[in-house]
């Protein structure tokens, strides 16, 4: 069972509650987001969705014309039972955090999205260690062109908190 900061763990103890009153995002949001990951129009496409909680990005996801083949990886068994009692179409819903994705090998994901999350001590390297392969230090994802949006966001946030690595800034 993977580790859950305690303050998530209790925050969202009442995960039926959280879905009902917590709004969903923007469907026309996620259009350009899925273009930036070359993903929007690519049939049957392998999507990660890390730290899905109760599904609330999973659903627009499982919605659209894709058919998108959807792994939502969550640590919090209450948020899990949530999604999982929703029935996604194409949807796989198991327990895991960006460091146990027991789940996921290879190079089977053509795309890794995380909608919100709870800080973790692991999450940057492990989202650096599934993006390269050890041997050959290729890209896994397509032209490597995923990095577009982390170094992009940058530049369009009037809130911006630089780090050494802009995937990883705000």
């Amino acid at each position: 069972m993977p580790t859950i900061n305690p303050i998530a763990q209790s925050g969202f103890a009442n995960a039926k509650s959280y879905d009902a009153h917590r709004p969903s995002y923007p469907f026309d949001a996620v259009k350009p987001f899925l273009q930036h990951l070359n993903v929007e129009n690519a049939l049957h496409a392998h999507i990660v969705d890390l730290a899905a909680g109760t599904g609330k990005f999973t659903e627009i996801l499982a919605q659209r014309e894709e058919d998108y083949e959807i792994l939502a990886v969550e640590p919090h068994s209450g948020m899990r039972e949530v999604l999982e009692k929703k029935g996604l179409k194409g949807v796989k819903v198991v327990e895991g955090t960006a460091t146990e994705m027991p789940a996921v090998e290879g190079q089977w994901a053509d795309a890794v999205v995380v909608a919100q999350w709870v800080p973790s001590t692991d999450w940057e390297q492990k989202m650096k260690d599934i993006t390269w392969t050890f041997d050959d230090r290729s890209p896994r994802f397509r032209h490597n062109e995923w990095r577009t949006p982390f170094e992009e966001q940058t530049k369009d946030s009037p809130l911006t908190i630089q780090t050494a690595d802009p995937m990883f800034s705000l």
